[in-house]
């Protein structure tokens, strides 16, 4: 398999997970409906234009030129450098490699200034993907390993084994396999170590790849079905006949040929559907080679016909490419012709004009110069005065946002504020009970276990953020109180996925209010048997929070409450949806709220699912193809 083939069977793996999660419906849906030309569309663009990447790749570049001319005129210089950057990877992918390398060097610039060490690695990676099709390898590994150098200093990541991933693929280029492989493995490692399945299938694919390029078929074998298994998991074709035209090279060397033109027969079948020529003319001569030591010399001839049609028609192609190349630096010699006799004629004129202008120069200069001086004064004066008014202008608009910002501040310090004694008038009323009927013992124990949720409370009502840790201990306390109140109707539980990172932030007490609320509405209501159960998972882009009852459900509660309090209404629900809404004003992708009710098949209510999306890993994009798509932090 040549190394052309490789890049093309890498690059679809990566491409194959760009938009998992994505829901491209509703993205769809928030760019027809959303027009206002501010940051909100700029990322929308952006968002919509990567959904495109394995659907309709000819739609990118009029989404990406809107988000760069937006960006422009609202002065975002992330998103223009943003949609430069994935127009340097449309154009690469395209073929296109000057454009690639301008846009690539426009972004990286605009990265530097904003220290946005992400962006820079990524455009890194494309103007080095332009190098290595060059054939300037030294120069592509400079900035691989640069790269590398960069990625070493942050946390262990999937955006690190990418990193050694393409050092990897570049000393692939240089046919050194030996460090090629070395590289691989260390990305293979890395994804293991930070469990990033994407990434262990891709190592796996290289280490096959270069198993086979040693002759070491046996080797290669189990690497390669291990990422065909991936994409036929993921039902990726691009992906299945990169995995399958692999194969059928691997199994060629271990005398299979039966299987070899299984697998290759699959990768034509894919490569002819979207039109792949480059690809089929090798496809196409191992087909041949197949059937002919297969005994099948009349099919074999046919498939070398086909390669010699494909090879005339991309010769063609790039004849006429040529021939367009010769036209326009013929039709540019011409044109810098034209403007040298210009400005040889523009010369004579004026040294014709000199001569006449002896004579009067001498009165004419004496006005001249007065309209200068006056012209310049009254230049400098009306610049001065813009200036001053602009600095004004700043000062005034910086005011305004300190006083916005710190009248959001003052909101949610004072909605934090108006929820202590909330939390403390329930925790105390349960402790009362035990007091009330002589379990003096009971009570002490937990009288101490509500002192330290108290100093556990105050502390963090103080904080802005805490960490998912910090908050789930208060949660486990809280409950635990709460629990008194329902003797031993109740039971309740927090299960949190494997690999959470427990030292996240997240904004303080965020959780307490839906716990309270699924007490208070749901469970207290509910006869026998009360269940709370809070479930911690991984979800794209971030973790998702559920919490689930089974009470009575909302609708009953309500109807409850009102029976007894006509005026009654739920402080920590309207607390928390105005905190989100003041958390979110600040935030590029917002903490979402779901709310559930929960039926049988009988349409009866069985409690209620409360769904938080909170995004932690907002900075997008540190590598070629997926290892950047993957929206993870360097």
């Amino acid at each position: 398999m040549s190394l052309k083939h490789l890049a093309s069977f890498l690059g679809a793996v990566l491409f194959s997970f760009v938009t998992l999660g994505q829901d491209f419906d509703s993205l769809q849906t928030q760019y027809q409906s959303y027009t206002t030309k501010d940051s909100t569309r700029v990322n929308l663009l952006l968002r919509l234009a990567k959904a495109y990447t394995t659907r309709d790749i000819g739609k990118q570049p009029a989404l990406l030129n809107e988000a760069k001319a937006i960006s422009q005129q609202i002065h975002y210089a992330l998103g223009e450098a943003k949609a430069l950057s994935a127009l340097s990877k449309y154009h690469v992918t395209k073929g296109e490699l000057d454009q690639a390398l301008t846009q690539a060097l426009q972004a990286r610039q605009l990265y530097s200034k904003l220290n946005y060490d992400t962006g820079f690695i990524e455009v890194n990676n494309v103007i080095a993907r332009v190098y290595r099709t060059e054939g300037l390898y030294e120069k592509a590994l400079a900035l691989h390993m640069e790269n590398l150098k960069i990625g070493q200093k942050g946390p262990v990541n999937a955006n690190l084994a990418g990193l050694f991933f393409y050092v990897g693929k570049t000393y692939e280029s240089m046919e050194k396999n030996d460090s090629a492989l070395y590289y691989y493995q260390q990305a293979k490692q890395v994804s293991e170590k930070t469990k990033f399945d994407v990434g262990i299938a891709i190592s796996n694919g290289a280490i096959g790849h270069i198993y086979n390029n040693a002759e070491n078929f046996k080797a290669a074998l189990p690497y390669l079905n291990y990422t065909l298994e991936q994409a036929r998991r993921q039902k990726h074709t691009t992906n299945i006949a990169a995995a399958t035209f692999s194969l059928a090279k691997t199994y060629e060397g271990l005398d299979d040929l039966n299987k070899a033109l299984s697998h290759n027969s699959e990768a034509i079948a894919i490569y002819e559907a979207q039109g792949n020529n480059k690809v089929l003319v090798d496809c196409y001569e191992n087909q041949a080679r197949f059937l002919f030591h297969t005994g099948q010399a009349e099919a074999a001839y046919g498939y070398l016909r086909k390669r010699e049609q494909i090879q005339d028609s991309i010769f063609a192609a790039e004849k006429l490419e040529y021939i367009g190349e010769l036209e326009t630096q013929y039709e540019t010699q011409k044109k810098e012709e034209a403007i040298k006799a210009l400005a040889q004629e523009r010369q004579i004129q004026e040294l014709r004009l000199k001569q006449q202008r002896f004579l009067l120069i001498g009165l004419v200069a004496f006005f001249l110069i007065l309209a200068i001086v006056l012209t310049l004064f009254s230049r400098q004066r009306k610049l001065k005065l813009e200036r001053k008014a602009i600095t004004n202008e700043l000062a005034e608009t910086k005011k305004r946002l300190a006083l916005e910002q710190q009248s959001r501040y003052s909101e949610l310090k004072a909605l934090r504020s108006q929820m202590n004694p909330h939390f403390i008038f329930n925790a105390l009323n349960s402790i009362q009970e035990y007091i009330m009927v002589n379990e003096r013992k009971l009570a002490r124990k937990y009288l101490g276990k509500f002192a330290d949720l108290m100093r556990m409370y105050l502390g963090q009502s103080q904080e802005k953020w805490i960490t998912l840790e910090e908050e789930v201990s208060t949660l486990r306390l809280y409950m635990e109180l709460e629990a008194l109140r329902f003797e031993d109707s109740l039971s309740y539980n927090i299960q949190i996925d494997k690999g959470i990172d427990m030292y996240q932030k997240i904004p303080s007490l965020l959780l307490q209010p839906y716990v309270e609320n699924a007490f208070k509405h749901g469970l207290l209501h509910k006869k026998g048997a009360r269940k709370l159960h809070i479930e911690i998972s991984t979800v794209l882009n971030g973790i998702q929070i559920s919490i689930e009852d089974n009470g009575v459900g909302r609708q009953k509660s309500e109807e409850i409450n009102s029976m007894r309090n006509p005026g009654h209404r739920s402080f920590a629900s309207t607390a928390t949806k105005n905190r989100l809404q003041l958390i979110n004003m600040d935030q590029n992708l917002p903490i979402t709220e779901e709310i559930i009710d929960l039926f049988n098949e009988k349409s009866e209510a069985m409690g209620t699912r409360v769904n938080l999306k909170i995004p932690l890993a907002l900075a997008p994009e540190t590598g070629e193809l997926l290892w950047e798509d993957q929206n993870l932090k360097s």
